[in-house]
């Protein structure tokens, strides 16, 4: 619906889903050659779309098919292993012994025309021994055409709510917000705005997230400072060393010092 009022999507994250190279899209060579005329085609692919490849060769794990059934219904495609800086499809999370691609990039068509590069960081800063993370992060570079928007502050940023998932909860959390979500389609239906559409399934989202796993309290200094306008690459490399370093050595005088300087 989004896509339909001229919005674009770009979701990211920790997908839980081993997906190999199966299609993402509907192959339409499948289908009888009289009903191509009645399928939704035109803008609902990439002027171009690479061959999909995977270094994962762990086959079909995790929400494979959840995840696939979300890119197919809603006209999103992997970037991941299709564009340039990621063609091999790097694996993206390692733990247990093991690697696997289960942190993905994906896009509606438009988004996905303007991606230009998709980097996944090596660097033993953000994942190994000593880091808060065993996942690799990805960066993604889009060549758009820049329209000046108000942009959030970085008070209205401090504020955003932060929920910590709840395993045992999942079911009535995907029940919830399956209720809330059609309440939702209604309004976004009435509405020929794409941002409002947008924030309308945002709050929708948290709406539920609150009452499932409620919200956790505030987070303290040493982490809002990251929301700051000057809390650069820099900045955030730095954080991850002291917070390494933190983690072997916790009684130093030096980590105690460092500790005093983020707050």
């Amino acid at each position: 619906m989004i896509q339909d009022l001229g919005g674009s999507i770009l979701l990211t994250g920790d997908f839980n889903a081993r997906t190999s190279v199966v299609d993402d899209y509907v192959d339409c060579r499948y289908f009888a050659d009289h009903m191509l005329d009645t399928l939704p085609l035109g803008n609902d692919f990439p002027e171009v779309l690479p061959e999909r490849h995977n270094s994962d060769k762990g086959g079909l794990k995790g929400w494979h098919n959840e995840f696939l059934d979300l890119c197919r219904s809603s006209r999103l495609f992997i970037l991941n292993g299709r564009i340039t800086g990621d063609e091999s499809g790097e694996c993206t999370c390692f733990a247990n012994g093991g690697s696997s691609l289960v942190d993905y990039m994906v896009a509606s068509p438009a988004l996905f025309d303007c991606a230009t590069s998709l980097v996944v960081h090596k660097s033993p800063l953000f994942c190994g021994k000593g880091c808060d993370s065993n996942h690799r992060p990805l960066s993604l570079n889009l060549q758009l055409l820049w329209q000046h928007v108000s942009s959030a502050t970085s008070e209205s940023r401090a504020d955003i709510c932060h929920f910590k998932h709840d395993a045992s909860k999942c079911i009535q959390y995907c029940q919830h917000l399956q209720q809330q979500i059609a309440q939702c389609t209604t309004q976004m239906s009435d509405t020929n705005n794409a941002d409002m559409a947008v924030q309308l399934l945002h709050d929708c989202i948290c709406n539920v997230a609150a009452a499932v796993h409620g919200c956790p309290a505030a987070r303290t200094c040493t982490t809002q400072h990251r929301h700051q306008p000057w809390f650069d690459i820099e900045c955030r490399n730095k954080h991850k060393e002291i917070s390494a370093y933190a983690k072997l050595h916790p009684n130093s005088h030096l980590t105690c010092e460092w500790k005093k300087q983020l707050k």
